[in-house]
């Protein structure tokens, strides 16, 4: 299988994002960037990771 886009929607700290894939994909970045939110939403798309209500993102909601 090749993916070959990725978009993603309220996932974690991603609003919207798109992805296109190459053969070599390589996700570097500073910290907290979202660079595990991304791989975290392929996992669940997958079902390798079940959701939790914070996986969501949802602007009326406030995290203290």
């Amino acid at each position: 299988m090749k993916i070959d886009k990725i978009n993603i929607r309220n996932w974690r700290s991603i609003k919207v994002q798109e992805i296109h894939a190459q053969d070599l994909m390589v996700i570097i970045g500073q910290n907290n960037h979202g660079k595990s939110n991304i791989l975290s939403s392929i996992l669940f798309f997958f079902g390798e990771v079940k959701h939790q209500d914070l996986d969501f993102h949802k602007e009326e909601t406030v995290l203290f």
